[in-house]
């Protein structure tokens, strides 16, 4: 399933037919609806996944098996100067992952930035 703000913000982005958009657009509605029903003053998160974790570390093979028991991560980059990028992901999840990190890892330049 794609993330909705995502789908809303960027439709074009998401390969989807006819019948796929307006199946699409049935879940959202039923879902949102249900949310409300069942969460009262509680607003539903809107931040699409356009958020990154950056950090540079000297052992990613620890850094790999770190992401993926607690942060639910099995993918992530590695560009030429090393730093790793983990992402995309919602603001509050790439502010949880930067904390986590900040906490638990032995990092470098730890930030978290919002793709254009």
């Amino acid at each position: 399933m794609f993330p909705v703000a995502d789908v809303e913000e960027r439709p074009e982005a998401f390969s989807m037919d006819a019948v796929s958009q307006a199946a699409c657009s049935t879940f959202v509605a039923d879902s949102r609806a249900l949310f409300r029903k069942h969460n009262k003053n509680v607003g539903e998160l809107n931040s699409p996944a356009l958020y990154y974790v950056h950090f540079q570390a000297t052992d990613t093979l620890a850094i790999g098996r770190y992401l993926s028991e607690y942060g639910g991560v099995s993918v992530f980059e590695i560009d030429d100067a090393g730093t790793i990028h983990v992402g995309p992901m919602t603001e509050p999840d790439a502010r949880h992952l930067y904390q986590r990190i900040y906490r638990d890892l032995p990092v470098e330049s730890l930030s978290v930035s919002r793709r254009n």
